[in-house]
């Protein structure tokens, strides 16, 4: 079971210390996902479903446009950091694309990214993660938002991986290459 889905009753700088892992194994599987993406069709959007680019594009987004600010801005003990952002997050990001025609360079960013993000995470202080953060309809403390994060990109990241599957299955194409 994921650290993310289900809060234990260790201390709460423990389990932050294990998201931050958690975060840090989302790297290598994006590292993961470029061995294998050149040999799929990436940006085929099969019966009116997204293409793997644009799940790819909504990962990179939702750090863009939501997570990096709010971390960032809590790093520098801004009170407001989330005060024009909606909790629900997830809703704003339904239909994002990419124009970007390289999966490898959209990757790339992404990793670069998580690791960034990792890097960031690292250096918080401890006491940040009970801070709350007001959004404009709610209320989350940052040791939710960072696992709502990893919640996120591993459902995306799920998300690619089910499409490939069944693209190899239609295709015939071994798994294990």
């Amino acid at each position: 079971m994921p650290l993310h889905e289900n809060p234990t009753n260790e201390p709460k700088d423990v389990f932050f210390r294990n998201l931050i892992q958690d975060a840090a194994w989302l790297t290598e599987e994006l590292e993961s996902l470029k061995q294998m993406l050149p040999d799929i069709p990436y940006a085929d959007r099969p019966m009116g479903q997204e293409s793997v680019l644009d799940v790819l594009a909504r990962i990179g987004t939702a750090h863009d446009r939501f997570f990096l600010p709010i971390l960032v801005s809590v790093q520098r003990g801004e009170a407001n950091a989330a005060s024009g952002l909606s909790i629900d997050f997830e809703t704003r990001l339904k239909n994002v694309t990419t124009s970007e025609e390289d999966p490898l360079r959209l990757l790339d960013t992404l990793i670069s990214q998580r690791i960034d993000f990792v890097a960031l995470l690292e250096k918080m202080d401890a006491s940040l993660i009970q801070q709350k953060i007001t959004f404009k309809d709610g209320e989350l403390d940052f040791l939710t938002l960072i696992a709502r994060m990893t919640r996120f990109d591993r459902n995306q990241l799920k998300l690619i991986a089910e499409r490939m599957l069944a693209m190899d299955a239609k295709r015939n194409v071994p798994i294990d290459r």
